[in-house]
Parts: structure tokens; sequence; C-alpha cells
């Protein structure tokens, strides 16, 4: 991923996008709101509008999360209740 983002605390994009439980898989990380890679979990994520989909991944320097649905260096994917803007470009350091 490249190009400038805006670099929100986890709290912070908790409280503003307020993340779904994972309705398929019970004991996931993230307090149960961590969907999976592949199977049911992902055929659910791929369903979704991409507004309301965040990638949990690790980066060069740790553990972000980010707007979007991205394949690459992939630990998992979130739901948001709250959709985020066209052309943003979030991300959450861990």
């Amino acid at each position: 991923m490249t190009g400038k983002f805006d670099d929100i605390s986890y709290f912070e994009w908790r409280s503003t996008y307020s993340p779904i439980k994972n309705h398929l898989e019970e004991r996931t990380s993230f307090d149960g709101e961590l969907f999976g890679i592949d199977g049911d979990e992902l055929d659910f994520v791929e369903d979704m509008d991409e507004g309301f989909v965040w990638t949990y991944f690790s980066g060069d320097d740790g553990m972000y999360i980010t707007n979007g649905r991205y394949s690459d260096d992939v630990a998992g994917y979130l739901i948001s209740s709250n959709r985020w803007a066209s052309g943003d470009k979030i991300r959450v350091t861990l």
C-alpha cells in the first residue's frame, strides 16, 4: 500500500467505526470481531460492501488495520457498522 494515510488510534477507530462481532466463528481475536482469511468467513467479507471492510495485516513496522480489502500479508478482516468515506486512506497502528 502506498500513499499518505490518516493515522488514528485504535480507540478512535473503535468509537468512530464500531466493528461488528464475527457471527461465524465465536473465538476470534479483537474481542470476537476478527474474520478469517478463508472459507465462510472470507466469503462473508468478500460479499460485504468494501466501504465497511478493514484489513488487519503485518507491515514493515508492526501490525496495522487499514480501510479496504487487501490480500497481501493479511492476518484477517474487520467489518465496521459505520462506512468509511470514499477516498479515505486510514491506518490504525497497533
